[in-house]
């Protein structure tokens, strides 16, 4: 038969158990449950009043903080238990508590029940903040994955499986949660399963509060910390709204709410920040960052690689930058914003600035630079790499004795359309970035953005692929290919790289013998409508994960590029494919594999993809093809290596 345990850690604070043991008495099924109190460190009194209850006690010798005390707890649990159930001394559970909760756990391993942060009849400025501000349960369950300990309720099978962090003093709330639902253990919102705790009644307990939860985000590991961090967002909502409730109308009352809320805003963000770390690494994307969860790029894939190298304490990337002259008088340039990828933040920048080039720029860049360096941890170094000459103006800015800028060329901006009027500005860009510490370049005909500034020593770094999951057999893709040898293209349709008219005209000289499959973004709406009119299949933007199924259903591979030596740079569509073991058929372009069938019209390209297509079926045995893993290595051996 299934039974209950309830944990409660405490530290120095008799009353508060007192409290506890008491609510906790009038509770449906209590009698059942074994109650355990663990005191975090030498304290008699507050021994007293768990033995008084009959409650099993169990004392830590010193104080080594609440999640030791809960560990200590759950050690000491006889077999039988197989739900445990959290709370806090001086929360008080109601009637129902244990029922809820216990109901919850027969469909999911975890529950946070809710939390009610109760005022007094006449609440002070500070009980409205904390009552708005914290133990927000339901929000923590659905939008970040954890349960504050407070009013948590987990089986014993989890228990066994993740334990609580206890070197941390704050935090281990998120870090347990996050860990055990990566372990396969689901969570689920409570809202029957009630605990009430009392609103802190003075400024210092809620800033005390805030200091506390800055700390332990500082602290928590980089894989189970928040996405987003806080930022201090000084206002006036919180008086505003106590104003609407009529909680009070007196001035000196709601400013008392203001300063209090500001002031927990600033010290929960001067604390979360003020982590002193090894090695902190940002990467200045050229792209943003949410467009990359579905779809491979270099940067993408390198920080993804990055995400699980121990040598890096914190990850932080910094979305394509949205220039905007109007910005100057903006107070907040640097935001931040959720990221999809755990231990990996993210942040958002708006530079006061637009295509013209001004002498004021340098101001815009340096006020840009000073509020990124305040949303950063203390590092003992830092590395931050430009992956677009748009934002490699505020290298030189950032650039100090801690930390080593770089800048890699991935592709050549200058000729790219939806850039043509920032030519001056990405101009500039190259400019700036030729003066960073390091500049690495995935193709070595990309350094001459760069050397016409006097920088010759480009370091060449090339793409890579996911080997395994292109060689290894994948399930099928979820849309609809055709049922007979085909060819394909994969990546973004439009110029200047890939010649439209090209792919079109090879796709009408194959049809119908030869269906031609292509999977990427259409750069404008008249190529989306050609793209519809043409004899071709087109998927639209394919997920990076259905890519090794659609690559290994088809039969050859095409690159229809313009035949331009100012558009060459190395391709990973090139990569993916011989990675996959297609036959390719190209265009004249730089640097190709000697594999590749090179043709010069579209009557050779068609003529070559038929021949392709008419083989035995047999896959190529793949070339040496650097990894991912191996090119985030490199790259950030170089950078390392700088100074």
């Amino acid at each position: 038969m299934s039974r209950a345990a309830v944990c409660i850690p405490v530290a120095h604070d008799p009353e508060g158990l007192r409290a506890t043991l008491a609510a906790l008495s009038t509770v449906d099924g209590a009698a059942e449950a074994l109650v355990v109190v663990a005191v975090d460190g030498a304290d008699p009194a507050t021994v007293a009043v768990a033995e008084s209850v009959g409650a099993t006690c169990l004392a830590l010798a010193e104080s080594r903080g609440s999640y030791a005390a809960r560990n200590a707890a759950i050690a000491a649990l006889p077999d039988d238990v197989d739900m445990v159930l959290f709370t806090d001394a001086g929360c008080l559970p109601e009637p129902g508590w244990i029922r809820a909760h216990t109901g919850a756990l027969d469909t999911a391993a975890m529950s946070g029940g809710a939390v009610e942060v109760r005022m007094s009849p006449r609440p002070t400025p500070a009980e409205w903040v904390d009552n708005q501000r914290n133990l927000r349960q339901q929000a923590y369950v659905d939008n970040d994955g954890f349960a504050a300990t407070c009013n948590l309720a987990v089986r014993r099978k989890v228990l066994d499986a993740v334990t609580f962090d206890d070197s941390l003093r704050s935090g281990g709330d998120r870090d347990f949660g996050v860990r055990a639902r990566a372990a396969g253990f689901d969570l689920v919102y409570a809202p029957d399963a009630v605990v009430v705790h009392p609103a802190r009644s003075t400024a210092a307990e809620v800033l005390a509060k805030a200091r506390r939860v800055g700390d332990g985000l500082a602290t928590m590991p980089r894989h189970t910390r928040p996405a987003r961090l806080p930022l201090r967002r000084p206002g006036l909502t919180l008086a505003r709204r106590a104003a609407q409730r009529g909680l009070s109308r007196k001035p000196w009352w709601l400013a008392r709410a203001a300063w209090i809320d500001n002031r927990r805003a600033a010290t929960l963000h001067a604390a979360a920040q003020r982590r002193d770390i090894g090695l902190h690494v940002v990467v200045l994307l050229g792209s943003r960052w949410d467009a990359l969860e579905t779809f491979s790029t270099r940067w993408r894939e390198v920080v993804n690689a990055w995400a699980g190298d121990e040598r890096i304490d914190a990850l932080t990337v910094v979305d394509h930058p949205r220039l905007r002259r109007r910005a100057l008088v903006q107070r907040r340039l640097v935001e931040s914003a959720d990221s999809w990828l755990p231990g990996v933040e993210r942040l958002t920048v708006t530079v006061p600035v637009d295509g013209t080039l001004r002498r004021t720029d340098g101001l815009a860049w340096w006020r840009t630079a000073r509020q990124l360096r305040r949303t950063w941890p203390t590092a003992r170094r830092r590395i931050v790499v430009a992956a677009t000459p748009l934002a490699a103006g505020v290298l030189t800015q950032l650039h100090d004795a801690h930390t080593t800028t770089a800048f890699d060329l991935v592709d050549n901006w200058a000729i790219r359309a939806r850039f043509a009027r920032l030519a001056d500005r990405v101009e500039a860009g190259y400019r700036a970035g030729a003066r960073a510490d390091l500049v690495t370049a995935v193709a070595s005909n990309l350094a001459d953005a760069v050397e016409t500034y006097g920088r010759n020593d480009v370091h060449p770094v090339s793409n890579g692929v996911d080997v395994i999951a292109l060689s290894t057999p994948a399930p099928p893709p979820p849309f609809t290919l055709p049922d007979r040898p085909f060819a394909v293209y994969l990546g973004t349709v439009g110029p200047p790289r890939l010649d439209v008219d090209l792919l079109l005209d090879v796709a009408r000289r194959l049809h119908p013998d030869v269906p031609v499959v292509v999977a990427g973004p259409a750069t404008g709406d008249a190529v989306a409508d050609a793209l519809r009119a043409a004899p071709v299949t087109w998927l639209g933007p394919v997920d990076t994960g259905h890519v090794p199924a659609l690559l290994q259903a088809a039969s050859c591979g095409l690159l229809p590029f313009v035949v331009a030596e100012s558009v060459a740079m190395e391709s990973m569509k090139v990569l993916q494919y011989l990675a996959a073991g297609l036959p390719i058929v190209s265009t004249d372009y730089p640097a190709l594999p000697e594999s590749v069938t090179v043709t010069r019209d579209a009557e050779e390209f068609s003529a070559a993809v038929r021949a392709s297509v008419a083989g035995d079926g047999t896959r190529a045995t793949p070339p040496p093809i650097p990894s991912w893993d191996d090119v985030a290595r490199e790259l950030l051996d170089h950078y390392l290596s700088a100074r």
